[in-house]
């Protein structure tokens, strides 16, 4: 999901940085506190040591050939500081080992016709570094930790689940439950799991009192609690289980 929106943003406090990291893939944090920027335009990952104001340089930059980053869309960074970078085209999925820098080669690629990777356009990590894409085409695919190669995702949820073609976002709790959101009904869907003989057991976040118009970026944390980005940059913060129509705990 590309949040080009977000972009540009003066950021004045540190609570503003939280804010951005947390509802935009394109930053992200480590366990240790390192922040991590992935620029589409240059092709690149650079790493800030910690949250500082001013302009300062990035402490490490991963761009080059050798990288395999082509058309970034998506990032991921787990507590160790591995990097998780989503490509759209080629869809491909390359993770760089903590610290890595300069014209890197990734110590994993995912690519290939048996990943399903059609057009993904969003990524996040779950237990043991699975990892969730979001796939316009595809639907939503769960490949496990260290996954590599041309290997086949081991759970697809594709729209014989009933998933939106028109996906912009997932993320995942320490539950297990997968969020997506939607274009096609300005919605964020929770997937609880699959029933045999059921289909996929899931219920859905939207209308008028959710404010959800246009979601165009979607992060959850370990709680389920969820942050959505609009078209029109406002920012709406859920908490866990909010489902129907409700309203925003939050609405920047």
């Amino acid at each position: 999901m590309r949040k080009d929106h977000l972009h540009g943003r003066l950021v004045v406090s540190i609570l503003a940085v939280l804010v951005f990291i947390t509802i935009s893939q394109t930053a992200q944090a480590d366990g240790i506190g390192h922040i991590y920027v992935l620029n589409a335009k240059s092709k690149s990952v650079e790493e800030f040591a910690g949250v500082r104001g001013g302009n300062i340089s990035p402490a490490l930059v991963i761009v080059g050939p050798l990288t395999r980053i082509s058309d970034p869309v998506e990032m991921a960074v787990d507590p160790r500081g591995a990097i998780f970078v989503l490509n759209r085209h080629p869809a491909s999925i390359v993770e760089f080992a903590p610290g890595a820098s300069g014209n890197a080669a990734p110590l994993m690629v995912l690519t290939g016709p048996h990943t399903g990777l059609s057009d993904p356009v969003g990524m996040a990590l779950g237990y043991n570094d699975a990892v969730f894409v979001a796939d316009k085409i595809s639907g939503i695919e769960i490949f496990p930790g260290g996954a590599h190669g041309n290997a086949s995702p081991t759970t697809i949820y594709g729209r014989d689940y009933g998933v939106e073609s028109d996906i912009t976002g997932i993320g995942v709790d320490l539950l297990g439950q997968v969020f997506y959101s939607s274009l096609d009904g300005n919605s964020v869907t929770t997937i609880q799991g699959v029933a045999p003989g059921h289909g996929m057991l899931s219920y859905k976040l939207s209308g008028p009192h959710s404010h959800i118009v246009g979601p165009t970026a979607l992060s959850v944390d370990g709680f389920g609690r969820m942050y959505v980005s609009n078209r029109d940059d406002s920012v709406l913060f859920f908490g866990s289980g909010a489902r129907g129509d409700a309203a925003p705990t939050v609405d920047i």
